[in-house]
């Protein structure tokens, strides 16, 4: 099995972004139509498998990747977290790849 490498990876979470962006302008868009607001959840589960899949690759046990795109979203609100008891602000994708890999290695050295 191939290994995500950090440009693989920006491509994966720009893609991501890209969707999240459509997804707001169908909605706006819908919401003009509809005279309301309106949420669709076109493409979701295609989303949640995609994300899930990361999560699944990179063994994400804290949720960074969950935490990173839709509560940080991608970074653009500088959001800080705690990991191992340090503050770290995560507001790019090299830096979540960065984290995610320390994170993992982490834990296998706890395993051996």
């Amino acid at each position: 099995m191939q290994k995500i490498t950090r440009l693989k990876f920006y491509e994966l979470i720009e893609n991501i972004k890209q969707h999240k962006r459509e997804m707001n302008r169908l909605n706006e868009g819908l919401s003009l139509i509809i005279d309301e607001d309106v949420y669709s959840k076109y493409g979701g589960l295609l989303l949640d498998s995609y994300i899930d899949l990361l999560i699944y690759v990179f063994d994400d046990q804290k949720d960074l990747i969950v935490w990173f795109i839709f509560e940080n979203e991608f970074g653009k609100n500088k959001l800080h977290l705690e990991i191992n008891g340090e503050q770290m602000r995560i507001d790019n994708t090299i830096m979540l790849f960065h984290q995610l890999k320390t994170e993992k290695r982490r834990r296998q050295n706890e395993k051996s």
